[in-house]
């Protein structure tokens, strides 16, 4: 998908079907990390605007709304949700839309001044492993494009022993 030149686009087909994979990967990720760790921490590394012009939520408001939404709430320690959004104006859009979403006091949202992923990244892993490398981190990467993120930084997202990424593309990017 080329980078849309709005701060909103319609969502296509996929991005619901990888939204809903999301919502599965959480429901079963969020138990047994949130409960076997005082602390567990999701970054949305192409955050986007929060939501798309259609009404479907983008994907930060989908994990907060796992977290909010998930059975077993009640038994979950701390999670931490860090957005990273490069455009300045869907930056103050999504950071509007998760102020709107309830607290909860074991939820964190941590909406990052407007950068590139690539750039914010060493910041991020320092919140996200402020107490230590054994702190379970899930990294959402959804490029527009593969320059947007080059394999060297997948490897520093993995670079701890608790670390995940979630790398999406989508054949029309890998055809061409």
């Amino acid at each position: 998908m080329a980078r849309p030149r709005d701060p909103e686009w319609p969502s296509s087909q996929r991005t619901v079907l990888k939204h809903r994979l999301y919502s599965l990967y959480l429901n079963c990720w969020m138990p047994k990390i949130l409960q076997a760790f005082p602390r567990a921490v999701v970054v949305d590394g192409f955050a986007g605007p929060g939501r798309y012009s259609d009404g479907h939520p983008g994907s930060s408001v989908v994990v907060a709304n796992a977290f909010l939404r998930h059975s077993a709430i009640g038994r979950f320690n701390d999670l931490t949700l860090i957005c990273n959004e490069d455009d300045a104006v869907r930056r103050d859009l999504l950071d509007q839309r998760l102020a709107a979403i309830p607290t909860h006091p074991n939820l964190t949202i941590d909406c990052r001044p407007a950068s590139d992923f690539e750039t914010a990244m060493s910041s991020i892993d320092a919140t996200a492993h402020q107490t230590g490398t054994g702190t379970p981190t899930l990294w959402l990467l959804d490029p527009f494009g593969a320059k947007d993120v080059p394999f060297s930084v997948v490897r520093t997202c993995l670079a701890n022993p608790r670390d995940e990424v979630i790398l999406t593309w989508f054949t029309e990017e890998i055809d061409r």
